[in-house]
């Protein structure tokens, strides 16, 4: 049977997985023109340097439901929520839609992210790479492709 956590965080954290060893931070950044969807809306990334863009704050909606929310006011996005966009199966920071998850928990300190409505799962595509540094991220129903990496943990800040 599939364990989700359920915990009060109250401080600000940096989502993290592994590609060989190397880190890379959940992350978003308005620097590439094609980043900016809208004002309003501005699509995720994964990034292996510490730099802006890599503070979340979770907030538990409801018994191991959360918001994750942008914690900085980089490119003016404080408090803007991480979306779903099933139509397009997309992941962006919105300033306006917001999307229920989950953590499905693996082991002690990792987990999945998984939406709450449509069971999709949070993923870093290493076939979409958007810098020598980066890659974007995207969610899929399938966690077991090869392309992609969707194993999670949590860094303090």
């Amino acid at each position: 049977m599939k364990q989700y956590i359920q915990n009060n965080f109250e401080f600000p954290l940096r989502i993290t997985t592994k590609i060989n060893g190397k880190k890379y931070y959940l992350s978003c950044h308005r620097f590439y023109q094609v980043e900016k969807m809208y004002s309003t809306k501005t699509i995720i990334m994964f990034h292996n340097q510490l730099l802006e863009g890599q503070k979340w704050k979770l907030i538990q909606k409801y018994k191991g439901l959360y918001y994750i929310i942008y914690d900085l006011n980089d490119y003016s996005m404080k408090n803007w929520n991480l979306y779903f966009d099933i139509e397009s199966r997309n992941i962006y920071l919105s300033k306006n839609l917001k999307t229920l998850w989950k953590l499905e928990k693996i082991e002690k300190d990792t987990f999945y992210i998984k939406d709450a409505l449509y069971n999709y799962y949070l993923n870093l595509s290493i076939d979409d790479k958007r810098d020598i540094n980066s890659y974007y991220g995207l969610m899929s129903s399938d966690i077991n492709k090869e392309n992609l990496k969707n194993v999670f943990f949590f860094e303090k800040n």
